[in-house]
């Protein structure tokens, strides 16, 4: 692959492809070898990644004030789809990144779709539930540590650029193969990208740019529109997913081929 060098700016700037296509994500049970590593301009933090600690805020408490450099700082954009006929509703999460020099704002919309059918599209979504967490970034190194805060509930999480693949904004997801269970599916189209992404740990999990991608355990932002982590649970069907595009105008994608269930 072509050697690149990555900072905050250029992540910003534009998603930066890698030259070629990757075939679909190896499945999770095969040996993996280490992601092909990337080039990157310190783009800051801890010298050791800093897993997220979150607390649930006890009273609503008023509206940060954020400061207009950062309000109109450019946007790295990651969002989650949970979806499948196990799923009694679909959960549609969009994050939202800005930095202004050690300023930071994360900005979490969360909608809901109360739709149950086997339809190969995602029902109406709920009105987005709206999360600003206000705070800073730390860089040291390679690492950049985002410590942030919406009233008492705290997040934070350890980032670092590295290499994501992603599949078209239109693909979906269908089984691989056909087993007793275990199938996490694969794209349809298959051919993915391998995409520069800041990738950041969340919840337990640090983030480790050499570990291969597609994890629902961190977050992987680019410029906007941004990428999409897609997760179908079909039960023993079908239960896995991986990145894909997010359209311009930012809908929401079908999940599934028409009649594949």
């Amino acid at each position: 692959m072509t050697s690149m060098t990555c900072g905050w700016a250029c992540l910003t700037a534009a998603t930066m492809l890698v030259t070629g296509c990757s075939a679909e994500p190896p499945d999770a049970a095969a040996p993996q070898r280490p992601a092909a590593k990337v080039s990157a301009a310190p783009l800051p933090a801890s010298a050791l990644p800093t897993p997220v600690v979150r607390t649930t805020a006890s009273a609503a408490m008023p509206a940060p004030v954020i400061p207009a450099e950062l309000a109109s700082a450019p946007k790295l954009v990651y969002r989650a789809l949970d979806t499948g006929v196990l799923v009694a509703k679909s959960t549609l999460v969009t994050r939202t990144l800005q930095r202004f020099e050690n300023q930071a704002l994360l900005t979490e919309e969360t909608q809901i779709s109360k739709s149950t059918t086997f339809a190969p599209v995602v029902g109406p979504l709920e009105a987005p539930a709206i999360r600003r967490y206000l705070g800073t970034a730390t860089t040291t190194g390679t690492v950049t540590t985002f410590a942030l805060a919406d009233g008492d509930a705290k997040l934070v999480f350890a980032c670092a650029t590295g290499e994501v693949r992603v599949a078209s904004a239109t693909a979906v997801r269908k089984p691989g193969r056909r087993s007793e269970c275990g199938d996490r599916g694969v794209w349809t189209p298959a051919p993915t990208q391998r995409v520069v992404a800041l990738r950041c740990g969340i919840d337990e999990s640090p983030v480790d740019p050499s570990f291969p991608p597609d994890r629902r355990e961190e977050m992987a932002f680019v410029a906007a529109p941004g990428i999409e982590f897609l997760f179908v649970n079909d039960d023993c069907v079908m239960q896995g997913g991986g990145y894909r595009f997010i359209a311009a105008n930012g809908e929401v994608a079908a999940i599934r081929p028409p009649g594949a269930l």
